[in-house]
């Protein structure tokens, strides 16, 4: 029998906008160590707490920017996508 067990250390606000953002210099894949050299450290961290993993919210408040990271142990965390910063182009 699996448990899941989901657990929030801080409660972050979602960005919200009417338009489509992205955060061009930040892309899937990517490492922790890659985005915190591009954009320093987060505002604030989000985990929620899986099976064998967990997930990350990283949120640049200036920037408007959330990122999200799959942390998985013996791996480096890993982005699965950005959210916030500029304007899609149209």
């Amino acid at each position: 029998m699996s448990i899941l067990i989901a657990f929030t250390l801080m409660v972050a606000t979602p960005i919200e906008s009417d338009v489509n953002f992205h955060a061009p210099e930040i892309k899937p894949g990517m490492t922790a160590d890659d985005v915190t050299q591009l954009m320093g450290r987060p505002d604030q961290i989000s985990r929620m707490i899986l099976l064998r993993r967990h997930l990350e919210q990283w949120i640049y408040t200036e920037a408007n920017i959330r990122i999200d990271l799959m942390c998985v142990p013996g791996e480096q965390p890993r982005v699965i996508q950005a959210l916030g910063g500029i304007p899609n182009p149209k």
